[in-house]
């Protein structure tokens, strides 16, 4: 038998877990080093209270059947499918998303509604008639939908997500993310929206989710894979990547305030970008340290809540409410009922997204959570 290779991934998270199992197959000796004690990374579940929440919803949709069948495989029968609900806060109101034409007039009003076709009309001519050049996001989206419905559904919540102006944001990340969509497709999916067999991923109104949360997948994924004599190790710190001649030949962590130095002939890192640069040994020219050091990654803040009584029906919920910091609310409860143990015990994360220099990333669990239930309180979307 040929010799088995070392290979060592670094980050149990989604892409460590499925270069693992895909490393499995050509009978190569694995081994995995994880900073935290669980597996998932920024995908995983936990368990609080005997409630379940994920690191923020997920939901799992994909065209691609390989993958479709992949993560069928991995499940099985603990996999379920669940009906999407999600809906946007602006002005005290929900709003159905993806849009729905008879609820968007009744919140709006007919003079409102009237301002959006007119503004998108007047988007269209520019688009169509004077050639307007698209520059960034905002121009994409208001091209697409019209100057009024930018200011209503786009502009407060993706500055809120990303931290910039909607002006610097890439019109192509634009394309990407809500691509093949666009005003008279979003009319045309309200009131036909079981027309054609076609769905338009931010459309989707069926996902599929493991009945134990999003983490569970990557754990299912871990039980089948064989690290052919190789080791899952946990709490180990990443701290420096050895290179010479432009080859890795080794990494350090650190362990119980010990370093730790592995070996191994092929390395596959998913730490961030940046840290990958800041560790390598020795460091990077100073002109790529300075690249490096300009780019930001934006932090995510997940407040864990468990409520009881009613609660709302959404498996998440836009809030584009520009007096409050919070973007997203999800009840777990509508994902799957595994992950509470009453049906009217409800597992909620409310979302932030900060930069590390931001007040609020700097804040004690105690502050986050009586952050978070005084901004519920102000938008009154469940607490008064």
């Amino acid at each position: 038998m040929k010799k088995k290779d070392e290979f060592v991934i670094i980050g149990a998270g989604p892409s460590g877990l499925a270069a693992a199992y895909e490393l499995q197959k050509q009978n190569k000796k694995i081994d995995i080093f994880e900073k935290s004690k669980s597996l998932g990374g920024l995908a995983r579940s936990i368990k609080f209270k005997k409630c379940i929440f994920d690191i923020g919803p997920h939901r799992f949709f994909t065209l691609n059947n390989e993958i479709d069948a992949l993560y069928s495989k991995i499940l099985g029968d603990e996999q379920i499918k669940v009906k999407r609900l999600t809906r946007i806060f602006y002005k005290k109101k929900f709003f159905l998303y993806p849009i729905s034409i008879f609820n968007t007039l009744f919140n709006i009003g007919i003079f409102s509604s009237i301002m959006i076709v007119l503004s998108y009309l007047n988007s269209l001519l520019k688009k169509k008639i004077f050639k307007y050049k698209i520059k960034n996001f905002e121009d994409w989206i208001v091209m697409n939908f019209g100057r009024k419905l930018f200011l209503t559904f786009f502009k407060s919540y993706t500055e809120k997500v990303w931290g910039i102006d909607c002006k610097d944001i890439s019109k192509d990340w634009a394309a990407q993310r809500i691509k093949n969509l666009n005003f008279f497709q979003a009319v045309f999916n309200a009131l036909f929206s079981n027309f054609g067999k076609k769905k338009i991923k931010t459309l989707v109104d069926e996902f599929k989710y493991p009945k134990y949360g999003a983490g569970y997948f990557y754990k299912k994924i871990f039980s089948k894979t064989n690290l052919n004599s190789g080791k899952l190790n946990y709490k180990h710190e990443l701290i420096r990547i050895n290179h010479k001649n432009r080859y890795v030949h080794s990494v350090d962590f650190k362990v119980n305030n010990k370093i730790k130095r592995i070996h191994g002939k092929h390395f596959l890192l998913s730490s961030p970008f940046t840290e990958i640069f800041k560790f390598m040994s020795p460091s990077p020219p100073k002109r790529i340290m300075k690249m490096v050091e300009n780019l930001n990654y934006r932090n995510h803040i997940c407040v864990q809540l468990i409520v009881k009584g009613d609660m709302f029906k959404d498996n998440w919920i836009y809030v584009h409410d520009s007096s409050v910091k919070m973007a997203r609310l999800a009840n777990y409860n509508n994902f799957s009922k595994k992950m509470s143990y009453s049906k009217n015990v409800h597992p909620i994360t409310v979302e932030y997204f900060v930069y590390e220099k931001d007040k609020l990333w700097n804040y004690s669990d105690l502050e986050l959570k009586d952050f978070a239930e005084k901004e519920l309180r102000k938008t009154g979307i469940f607490l008064k």
